[in-house]
């Protein structure tokens, strides 16, 4: 997994990403909840998340930007 790197990715490229907007929540209760984060759908909140990702538009830019030789498609 490659959670760092995408981020940076992101930065670079805004498209690699599906995003979804709204209200971010955390679980703050005593239960097996706790900590959980729910994203409440909602055109105009405040927060993006990203829920899917172009893993080959990704990889071609880690590697590119790496200097590296493209990877072989999965």
């Amino acid at each position: 997994h490659l959670h760092d790197p995408l981020a940076v990715g992101v930065a670079i490229d805004p498209t690699t990403c599906t995003v979804r907007r709204g209200t971010l929540r955390a679980d703050t209760s005593a239960t097996d909840r706790a900590g959980q984060t729910t994203l409440q759908p909602d055109p105009d909140g405040p927060h993006e998340v990203c829920v899917g990702v172009d893993a080959a538009r990704f990889l071609a830019l880690f590697a590119q930007t790496l200097g590296l030789p493209p990877f072989p498609p999965a």
